[in-house]
């Protein structure tokens, strides 16, 4: 049944939280906890997702148990967080649509418009109507794995333009896009999936011109962030922050949509906060909807708080009705469903493969290359171009080989909180395979002992080029440390920042050696990556944050 304006203290406080589940159906005791909270969205994550076929029974599931004017939300922003990875394209995310634009930002633009028409239609047809993003901090530090290569870069103009972009893509796909954190939290030192950041009091002035450019796009949602920001408010984070959320979000840029927290059950609330009392923060900061992801028991509990403060407060419930309002003024924003279904994914997907190989292969970098090891020689021939499989890879013993060229491949392991658990592109194969029988490959832990740092550098001293793929080297120092030694040791080094460019800066300038980034994983982008390394394809992207010690 649709809400009313007149509902209960229940069905308002139900209507004001966004909830995840636990599986992939609706077995009794989750269709139970539903019908008794009714809440107003719920939010997939991989725990939910198995197949198209199946997330498209949920969501008749939900919408059947809960009514059609429910919402359905998932993060699928492309890059390091993509719930449907195996099962949609993967695109390679905004920072590397950020370094097209860097060099071209009509193209860029174009590409992020296409991503977004895709993945909202991809989405729609089966039954998801939300996509949490785009995330529009700004990256001008390394320091927080939560934002990276999630960002489009640390120019505030360019991401405006990029964010608008996939706004305007994710509308026309047919879904409704949330602009997030607000007001940024690109600045932030520390994982607000761990703890409280606090960023020091400056000029945010740069970091809100995205939100104000996706409230100029029309964008209907946005979420704001467990970070504490100096300069808007000194006391609290965003998320009860009435300075923030609704003096500065609502009044001077405007935005009459609805304002969704982050997870509650973060670790910057739980670290610091009581639960009912984060709530009730969250609500009179001017959130319009609460997200409680995870656990049942907190989402009772959320919506007990809501309740009674409905029920006493004549402002609370006028407050959950605006909210509600708000609510259905966005649903009906929505476009009608165009007619498509899952049995015209085949087509969407073909297009998407298409796109997200564009996108990966323009991203590409070539940072710093000052010997001119890019593309990669053997002697003084040009490799071959094949893509066989790789003549010889080196086990935990070892094994000669006569290629002249060494790829010393870290284990992929998630990074953040943010990322699902990594399948398939934790070893490198899309990699290790595009190279083909022109390199030889050694695997080593994500995290290398002094043991395998010094065996890595042996080995490297029988070739005369080494690739080391850095996957986590800004938060990880064993793998920094493998960085610098072999750029000492070795005279043709190759780095490949698989995840983030900021990994690049644990080695110094003096080291002398290559860079390249490839923004991101994905099959798409490993392939990419490597095409340049062979001298298949020229390096287009640009870099679109600035490195601490690196000379570009």
């Amino acid at each position: 049944m649709p809400r009313t304006m007149g509902a209960d203290p229940r069905e308002l406080a139900g209507a004001l939280l966004w909830v995840g589940i636990p599986g992939t159906n609706l077995d009794d005791a989750t269709e139970q906890h539903l019908s008794d909270l009714r809440p107003g969205g719920v939010i997939l994550f991989k725990r939910n997702i198995r197949s198209l076929e199946q997330v498209t029974s949920l969501c008749t599931e939900l919408r059947t148990l809960l009514g059609d004017d429910l919402f359905v939300a998932v993060d699928q922003e492309g890059g390091l967080v993509e719930r449907f990875a195996g099962l949609l394209p993967s695109f390679p995310g905004n920072m590397a649509l950020g370094a097209i634009a860097t060099r071209e930002p009509t193209l860029g633009e174009h590409l992020a418009r296409e991503q977004g028409r895709l993945t909202g239609t991809m989405l729609r047809c089966i039954g998801v109507d939300v996509v949490l993003a785009p995330a529009l901090d700004l990256a001008t530090t390394g320091a927080n794995p939560s934002t990276g290569i999630r960002s489009f870069g640390n120019n505030s103009e360019l991401a405006a333009r990029l964010g608008a972009a996939l706004i305007d893509g994710l509308h026309a796909g047919g879904v409704l896009p949330c602009a997030k954190h607000f007001p940024g939290l690109g600045s932030a030192n520390v994982d607000s999936h761990l703890d409280l950041p606090f960023v020091a009091a400056q000029d945010h002035a740069q970091h809100l011109a995205p939100f104000s450019a996706a409230v100029r796009a029309a964008v209907p949602l946005v979420m704001t962030s467990h970070v504490v920001y100096q300069a808007l408010d000194a006391k609290n984070p965003a998320t009860f922050s009435r300075a923030i959320t609704t003096d500065l979000l609502r009044g001077k840029l405007e935005f009459t949509g609805l304002v969704l927290t982050d997870d509650m059950e973060m670790g910057a609330i739980g670290q610091r906060f009581d639960f009912a009392a984060a709530i009730r923060n969250a609500l009179a900061a001017g959130h319009d909807v609460l997200t409680v992801c995870s656990d049942a028991a907190l989402q009772r509990e959320a919506r007990a708080v809501l309740v009674e403060g409905i029920a006493r407060s004549e402002s609370w419930c006028a407050g959950a009705r605006n909210s509600v309002l708000r609510a259905t003024t966005v649903r009906d924003s929505l476009l009608p469903q165009a007619s498509r279904s899952i049995a015209d994914m085949t087509a969407l997907t073909s297009e998407a493969h298409q796109l997200a190989a564009a996108i990966a292969g323009r991203a590409i970098t070539v940072l710093s290359d000052p010997k001119r090891l890019v593309p990669l020689h053997a002697g003084n021939a040009r490799l071959s171009t094949n893509s066989a499989p790789a003549r010889a890879v080196y086990g935990a013993a070892g094994q000669s080989t006569t290629n002249s060229i060494l790829l010393l491949l870290p284990v992929l392991e998630a990074g953040t909180l943010v990322e699902d658990p990594l399948r398939g592109e934790a070893d490198g194969s899309a990699l290790v395979q595009a190279l083909g029988d022109n390199v030889s490959v050694l695997r080593i832990p994500a995290r290398p002992d002094a043991v395998t740092i010094g065996s890595a550098i042996a080995k490297a001293a029988e070739h005369q080029t080494v690739l080391l793929a850095l996957t986590a080297a800004r938060s990880i120092g064993a793998q920094a440390d493998l960085a610098r030694a072999l750029c000492a040791a070795h005279p043709r080094v190759v780095l490949l920042a698989l995840r983030s460019p900021f990994d690049l800066e644990v080695v110094p300038e003096s080291a002398n050696c290559a860079m390249l980034a490839s923004y991101g994983f994905r099959d798409a982008q490993l392939e990419a990556l490597a095409k340049v390394l062979l001298g298949r394809t020229q390096p287009f992207g640009r870099l679109p944050v600035r490195l601490e010690g690196v000379n570009t």
